[in-house]
């Protein structure tokens, strides 16, 4: 008899809040423990393997969106800031934190 799915589906669930959370330090901890959990367990009946891939997919998904979040929303703030020059951002305790960036250099034309 396969050992118990229970623990390496909670670990999926776990990762997938610490996705939605942006933790993806922890994350990655609790997939690399699903990894070792599943490197060392025995052949894995179809349907549970089924079920654990649906969810690993489910995941890749879920940090490929996050990813792709991230990366909009910085060349957004990296527009702003070029076209101001300067952007504040708000710590999360609340504090304003400026950042201005150069104007750009003049071109001489020769």
């Amino acid at each position: 008899m396969h050992s118990d799915t229970g623990e390496p589906r909670k670990l999926l669930e776990k990762a997938r809040k610490d996705i939605l959370a942006a933790r993806p330090v922890d994350a990655l901890q609790k997939l690399q423990r699903f990894e070792h959990w599943l490197r060392s367990s025995p052949t894995i009946p179809e349907q549970e393997a089924e079920m654990l891939q649906s969810r690993l997919t489910s995941l890749h998904a879920l940090a490929e969106a996050g990813a792709k979040g991230v990366r909009n929303a910085r060349e957004t703030l990296l527009g702003i800031e070029k076209d101001t020059r300067t952007v504040t951002f708000y710590h999360k305790d609340g504090r304003p934190m400026t950042v201005s960036t150069p104007a750009p250099a003049e071109k001489t034309v020769y």
